[in-house]
């Protein structure tokens, strides 16, 4: 089930020390986020719905699900960012948890610094994500008003044929050609047959996290192994 995002990011905590928690909600207070905490990732779970959080922080070891079999869990979920922190890390580990899809890899102990401009990053790639999402549909509702008649027509067009051998080619007169592209341009808000073609024959595919930017682990032994 898809939540629709809420006007502040959801920021996601899953750590099992309750120390860890209560720091790190102060060190993402001034972010302006709402910012919500859990003890397991069961209990994250319990709770979570695909679309409603923007970003995950989460704990490599956790009791029961530990917090990569967790991310692996949410990998239906593209406009997650996640940021994985551990206090035992490894490169090995590290590099599980990018490929299991995290961002950003923090070794405790980290600065507040360290903390917030992970959670920052993480929120703006949300963003990004979400902005395009929305044009995506937004284009796909107005596609969705065209009738099978008015999209034979644009398909038509789009092969470069002239509007006589569209006619002859969907055994239409003209004159109902031009009514049909011009009904479409009226429904999808276009203002010419190219835009229209475009609109209709090049449509984006839904956001993924493949249309955001790669950031760097922030993990140092990773930076220093490919030296």
């Amino acid at each position: 089930m898809n939540v629709p995002p809420t006007d502040r990011p959801v920021v996601s905590i899953v750590d099992d020390e309750l120390s860890v928690l209560r720091s790190i909600e102060y060190a993402l207070a001034s972010l302006g986020a709402q910012i919500e905490a859990h003890t397991s990732a069961e209990d994250f779970l319990r709770t979570y719905r695909r679309g409603r959080i923007a970003c995950l922080l989460v704990d490599y070891v956790l009791p029961g699900v530990s917090g990569l079999e967790l991310i692996e869990k949410l990998t239906d979920d593209p406009g997650l960012q996640i940021v994985m922190i551990s206090g035992r890390g490894t490169i090995a580990s590290a590099v599980s948890a990018m490929k299991s899809g995290a961002i950003e890899y923090l070794e405790k102990p980290y600065t507040a610094d360290s903390l917030q401009s992970a959670v920052t990053t993480a929120l703006r790639r949300h963003q990004a994500f979400r902005k395009k999402q929305v044009k995506v549909e937004a284009r796909q509702k107005r596609l969705e008003t065209l009738s099978d008649e008015e999209k034979a027509v644009i398909a038509a067009s789009a092969t470069g044929d002239t509007v006589k051998e569209i006619a002859a080619r969907l055994d239409i007169s003209v004159r109902t050609v031009h009514m049909r592209l011009s009904s479409a341009m009226k429904k999808t808000q276009t203002q010419n047959k190219i835009e229209l073609i475009k609109l209709a024959c090049c449509q984006p595919q839904p956001a993924t996290e493949s249309d955001q930017a790669q950031v760097p682990v922030t993990d140092r032994r990773l930076d220093s192994a490919s030296e």
